[in-house]
């Protein structure tokens, strides 16, 4: 009789050895590092309570493993309410920075829209629930829509598109290595929501200190004005390769959880921002391209446009992929109302832009694609971009919209929020079309600024905001940072009276008003609070700010203001 083991035993034993051995060291492992607290939880939301009720608030720790620990980003404070209520339609909004309100999240579209919604449909909770980010991309917006798509919403609202190339993962990023591999990514992603998974990723960090961010704490847009990539890099197919499948992996997140959503395409400033970096085309001869631009430079600042662009003409046969260029060529073709020839040069500067802030038109170009691609009757597509440009003098969108490169003003954010009303009016469920009685108006743009407390003190606050970014790089490399910086200063100083004591005091009364109509509004308390604190009343401005940390414990607005009405309090 043979004395040698049974081939499939022998593969079986293998098995436990190669698989099932490992696998029960690494969950004994696991669980060890979670009994002693080792590392932190990523999911995108934690439990909580507000007013009483269950909710769930916003993980502090979510972007740590996209961004890293000391660069990661608070997401915008909201409240989910665990318990859906009856005769409530529940919204989501994704996106980063733009679709979160910056500089304010107070004065987003979706809290516009929300007012608007509950103006028309007053018989109906609305929940605008803003789920953006500061710096995010798709990448990290699949992982929220992952997050919130069990959370029982009717609707969802993206608008996203901006970072793609400088967010996480991306070919000009610092937060993360550029990674080319869609599933790599989203491997990573899971093996770092693991406290093993987190306990090599600090192993690694401190056996190889080149793995550390070079910055320690979180800089905004300054920390990435020395990563030019090309338009034409070969890492940028990538980066739209992965920018598409997130999309349509998003779509279908949504769609199994049965909501509604509506796609929409980003707007950009392309008439009042320059390109904030510009490559030249390799090889070129640099000296010949070089005299033609200083000779049509001289010739646009006599306001000679005829002149200046037919020495940019001749440039732009050396060199068509100076972004810079383009800009230029486009400013000298809207002062010869030419305005067709001026949008297409203004999109070139945008789309060679070697700082890729703002969304090109390949990113708008996917966003169609996605949204003509799907078969589904519960997405909607809203060309934004589109809706801005028809708005804008020429048809070309510039500061009328937006404050800077790609954040919306109040009446930018007003436009998107009548914009998406009306694409989704007629697709609201039948119970809640039929509670509107009679066909009421829309609200105005000052009616919604009244009912958000949009006064002369907050407008100050987001322009000054706006200033402090603008005085920055890569800000400053821009050809027409001088007008931007003057006509900023213009708009804020307009606003100096709220800054005064008269100002404030009246700052205080409307908020008092605001609050009788809606006293559970965090954000009117936080504004009332704010300038309590200004006209020095440190101890009334506590309780305000207090009830705002109740309702948004994670808002670090809020708490540095309850600080510094403490130390005052204290110190009085």
């Amino acid at each position: 009789m043979s004395n040698s083991i049974p081939r499939f035993r022998m593969c079986l034993y293998r098995g436990i050895a190669l698989i099932i051995i490992p696998l029960c060291f690494l969950l004994a492992a696991e669980g060890a590092l979670r009994l002693f607290h080792y590392g932190y939880q990523t999911d995108f939301t934690v439990p909580g309570k507000d007013l009483g009720r269950e909710v769930y608030y916003p993980n502090p720790k979510f972007t740590g493993f996209f961004f890293s620990p000391s660069l990661a980003q608070t997401s915008l404070p909201f409240s989910i309410p665990a318990a859906k209520l009856p005769h409530t339609y529940r919204i989501f909004v994704l996106g980063s920075s733009a679709a979160a309100g910056f500089p304010e999240y107070a004065f987003s579209f979706s809290r516009i829209l929300e007012v608007i919604l509950q103006d028309q449909f007053p018989q109906v909770h609305f929940e605008v629930i803003n789920v953006s980010n500061v710096g995010i991309n798709s990448h990290v917006i699949y992982q929220i829509a992952r997050g919130v798509s069990k959370y029982k919403g009717d609707l969802f609202i993206l608008y996203l598109g901006h970072n793609e190339v400088i967010g996480p993962f991306g070919p000009a990023t610092v937060l993360r290595p550029f990674i080319s591999n869609l599933y790599f990514i989203r491997l990573g992603t899971w093996i770092n929501s693991l406290r093993i998974g987190q306990l090599m990723t600090n192993m690694l960090t401190r056996l190889l200190p080149e793995r550390r961010s070079v910055y320690e704490k979180w800089k905004g847009m300054q920390m990435f004005q020395n990563v030019r990539v090309r338009a034409d890099d070969p890492r940028m197919a990538y980066a739209y390769r992965n920018f598409k499948k997130n999309l349509e992996d998003i779509i279908s997140l949504t769609q199994r959880s049965g909501a509604s959503l509506v796609l929409c395409t980003m707007a950009v400033n392309l008439r009042d921002i320059g390109p904030f970096a510009s490559l030249h085309k390799q090889p070129v001869e640099e000296k010949e391209w070089n005299e033609l631009y200083q000779d049509g430079i001289q010739w646009e600042a006599k306001e000679n446009y005829d002149l200046a662009l037919r020495q940019y003409a001749k440039a732009e046969l050396l060199d068509d992929q100076y972004a810079e260029l383009h800009f230029r060529m486009a400013r000298c073709y809207m002062a010869l109302q030419n305005n067709r020839l001026a949008y297409g040069h203004f999109m070139k500067a945008c789309d060679w832009d070697a700082l890729q802030f703002r969304a090109n038109s390949r990113i708008n170009s996917i966003i169609r694609q996605v949204a003509s691609g799907s078969r589904s009757g519960k997405v909607s597509f809203l060309d934004i971009a589109d809706v801005f440009q028809k708005n804008s003098p020429g048809g070309i969108t510039g500061n009328e919209f937006l404050y800077e490169h790609v954040h919306m003003n109040f009446p930018g954010n007003y436009l998107i929020a009548k914009s998406i009303f009306q694409c989704v009016e007629e697709k609201l469920p039948s119970w809640v079309l039929s509670t509107r009685e009679v066909h009421r108006p829309l609200l105005s743009q000052e009616e919604c600024g009244n009912r958000l407390t949009y006064y002369g003190y907050q407008q100050h606050e987001c322009l000054e905001a706006i200033e402090v970014l603008a005085r920055n790089p890569p800000f400053t490399g821009l050809v027409n940072h001088k007008e931007l910086a003057a006509y900023l200063s213009q708009q804020d100083g307009a606003l100096e009276f709220y800054t005064t004591g008269p100002g404030l005091e009246e700052t205080v009364s409307l908020c008092r008003q605001a609050l009788k109509r809606n006293p559970a509004d965090p954000w009117v308390h936080y504004y009332l609070g704010k300038a309590l604190l200004s006209l020095g009343h440190p101890e009334e401005a506590i309780e305000h700010l207090e009830f705002v940390l109740q309702r948004l414990p994670g808002y670090y607005l809020a708490k540095s203001c309850l600080e510094l009405a403490r130390g005052k309090l204290y110190n009085k």
